[in-house]
């Protein structure tokens, strides 16, 4: 989402889970009228642009017009903090994308699986505000992250949520010998 021209990668985030915007909010983006009436489409990073630069959601309902703005605004701030450059910025502005776009909202209206997503969120966040330290830049902290994904072997983030016991869960592999009559 750092840089706008990346037309897949916006798609990614905006059809994510983040965001979730609707196929007509997509289409919309991608589409336009020309001078002469005919239908053109468009590059997403462009019509994103676009519709940015308007006051006015011209075409859009309601709903796709506030999406619109949240998107815009939530992913605007983070684009900023997370450039700002400075131990723990980019782990700062993934917290704050997450809260702001009503994502872990969401995922706590989910229960026992939304918590347990919010979970890995926020061991994310805690890997990447590791990775911060020893990488320059979102591009190299990017890469490092890739690599962490690609070669370490994480255990799931939290599975609990608040006024519930955590339960652990231990595989034949990380039982370490400890045998059981019945799983």
């Amino acid at each position: 989402a750092v840089n706008r021209d990346d037309g897949a990668a916006l798609l990614a985030v905006l059809t994510s889970p983040l965001f979730a915007l609707s196929d007509d909010l997509l289409l919309h983006l991608c589409t336009r009228f020309e001078e002469d009436g005919s239908l053109a489409y468009g590059d997403l990073s462009r019509g994103w642009a676009r519709e940015a630069a308007q006051e006015q959601h011209e075409g859009l309902s309601e709903n796709d017009g506030r999406a619109f703005d949240l998107a815009a605004s939530t992913l605007d701030r983070f684009v900023r903090q997370a450039s700002a450059g400075g131990s723990g910025q980019t782990s700062a502005a993934l917290r704050a994308l997450f809260v702001e776009s009503g994502l872990l909202d969401r995922l706590a209206a989910q229960g026992t699986e939304g918590a347990a997503e919010a979970g890995n969120l926020q061991k994310a966040c805690a890997i990447v505000e590791k990775l911060e330290e020893r990488t320059c830049g979102i591009a190299s902290l990017s890469f490092a992250y890739g690599e962490h994904l690609r070669t370490a072997k994480e255990a799931p983030g939290l599975l609990s949520s608040s006024g519930s016991s955590p339960l652990r869960i231990m595989t034949i592999h990380s039982s370490k010998g400890l045998q059981f009559g019945h799983v």
